[in-house]
């Protein structure tokens, strides 16, 4: 229960595979991260026969105003020792498009957005694969603190990974499996370009907001 959790109000199926849950809650613990994820519903297929090779598999998810939040930890939870017979979890494809906020620490993203994800993972430190995915946004915000801030962003990051597992590679070596592509657009606050005290007369503030755009690979 220390590495996850789920709970929601009340869960319905009306046929074998089919599954409809409100007001769904998971949470848990993934190393050095704590992670929530919450919605307001979710309705999905999971396929029963790869239950009888030790894998919930789940087809495809569609989840209503989700909340998704990672902070770090104060411990670092290993997992259990690695075993042949330890399950597999699959979601080939998680989808909403009424996803309202994202925040990984500092780093917090509200509004419009959108997204496909799919992993695999087997349990007990088992192998982890992340599925081509996609989380896209319009006229989003998005802030890192008190550092940063930018307004009406349109962006379109797609990214999957290889396999890796909790140990190897180590740490943020992880990255070097991953591909990612990002396609951003957004408006910063205004720029003051004022100059010193003694040049007051001929300092300038600008009265638009200041653009940024990126295509990163």
């Amino acid at each position: 229960p220390e590495a996850f959790q789920v709970q929601w109000s009340h869960a319905e199926t009306w046929w074998p595979g089919y599954l409809r849950a409100s007001k769904l809650r998971l949470h848990g613990q993934a190393r050095q991260w704590f992670w929530t994820a919450e919605g307001e519903s979710a309705y999905g297929r999971f396929l029963l026969w790869p239950m009888l090779h030790r894998e919930l598999r789940f087809q495809w998810v569609d989840a209503s105003k989700v909340n998704v939040t990672v902070q770090s930890a104060p411990n670092d939870l290993k997992p259990l020792p690695w075993s042949p017979q330890a399950w597999w979890i699959t979601a080939e494809q998680v989808r909403s498009t009424t996803l309202q906020r994202l925040q990984w620490d500092d780093l917090l993203i509200t509004g419009a957005l959108e997204a496909e994800v799919g992993f695999t993972h087997q349990l007990h430190g088992g192998i982890t694969r992340v599925l081509p995915s996609d989380i896209r946004s319009r006229h989003a915000v998005i802030s890192y603190a008190s550092h940063w801030r930018s307004q009406d962003a349109d962006f379109d990051l797609r990214f999957s990974s290889d396999a890796f597992t909790h140990e190897q590679p180590p740490g943020w070596h992880k990255l070097e499996l991953a591909s990612f592509h990002l396609v951003f657009e957004g408006a910063t606050p205004e720029l003051n370009l004022g100059v010193a005290p003694a040049a007051a007369s001929s300092s300038a503030q600008s009265n638009a907001n200041s653009h940024l755009s990126a295509d990163i690979t």
